[in-house]
């Protein structure tokens, strides 16, 4: 243990962060693909889901069919992710492991059988606070870790939680720079709030939903920016660029859409708050992959001297090259 921790201080807190944004860029294609494909219909999916039972007329008797759809897209979703983080891990361990349909069926496998309990569990330990880094790194690890080598899932698991609690200090940053977890959370207890509190005071009249998003917006800056500096600056983009992208489309196109024709009121509403989160989901949580995929190499490698092979390796490719 202490020589993990010593290795972990060698590296430095900041590291993996930026280490993470570098080996994402070096993601080959079929690792992007991999990801998009499974995670972008699962976001689709979410913002059907969430605008349906929100505001559709149907909305009781679709319920059921449409959680379990979701369901199924989410455990695509886990899966094409455990084959982006595969992919990543080969390109830092400089080798090459086919996809075989056998490896393809144990990852499906080990992502049905280990993730779903994670969208109860991380949600509750975010709120509680002092786990949340344990069970976050715990679950990301079992997208990592989950690569189809192995069909033993307790331990698959065990080494899942071994890993998590190892190097805190750079899990801690590294969570609050690129988790959209917190984003998600933050959004839900800002706007919720005020839904909340806003319907209790105007009970009878009702509340102004313009007035809603805009004091949730001013109560989600106060919470976001230090739980989230980089994610805080990502939605705020993404916002202006969701309201002010229809005012462009009507001055260079002279396309006009309902969204500038609200004056504002299509902004007042949780299916452009899913919207958002969606998209910085899909920006943010990619690189995060990539940052547990350099921890469990990391760490994996003060057993199998990986990281001594790929060095060793990288330097004769530099001399040969210099020659």
């Amino acid at each position: 243990m202490r020589a993990m921790r010593r290795t972990g201080d060698r590296y430095g807190p900041m590291q993996v962060p930026e280490e993470a944004v570098l080996l994402a860029r070096r993601a080959p294609w079929a690792a992007w693909a991999a990801y998009l494909v499974g995670t972008v219909p699962f976001v689709m999916g979410l913002l059907y889901f969430w605008s349906d039972m929100s505001r559709g007329a149907l909305a009781y008797e679709r319920c059921a069919p449409a959680a379990l759809g979701l369901a199924l897209l989410f455990v695509g979703m886990k899966c094409g992710q455990a084959v982006y983080a595969a992919k990543l891990h080969d390109v830092m361990s400089r080798r090459i492991r086919p996809l075989s349909a056998r490896r393809i069926r144990r990852i499906c496998w080990l992502q049905a059988a280990t993730q779903p309990l994670g969208l109860l569990a991380i949600p509750l330990a975010l709120i509680a606070m002092i786990p949340f880094a344990h069970v976050h790194g715990f679950f990301q690890n079992l997208t990592v870790l989950g690569d189809g080598e192995t069909t033993d899932t307790k331990l698959l698991r065990t080494k899942a939680w071994k890993y998590a609690r190892l190097d805190p200090l750079s899990h801690h940053l590294t969570i609050w720079l690129l988790s959209p977890w917190i984003l998600g959370l933050a959004m839900i207890l800002s706007f919720g709030l005020v839904w909340f509190l806003m319907a209790v005071v105007a009970i009878e009249t009702g509340y102004d939903p313009l007035a809603w998003f805009i004091v949730g917006a001013l109560l989600y800056v106060l919470v976001m920016w230090p739980l989230s500096p980089l994610g805080f600056a990502l939605v705020l983009n993404l916002g202006l660029l969701f309201v002010y992208l229809p005012e462009l489309l009507r001055i260079l196109f002279g396309w006009d859409t309902i969204f500038r024709l609200s004056s504002g009121y299509a902004v007042a509403n949780t299916t452009f708050l899913a919207a958002l989160f969606g998209v910085a989901f899909l920006c943010l949580d990619p690189i995060l992959k990539a940052a547990y995929v350099i921890r469990c190499f990391k760490q994996d490698s003060l057993t199998t001297g990986r990281d001594i092979l790929v060095a060793l390796e990288t330097q004769r490719a530099a001399q040969e090259d210099a020659e």
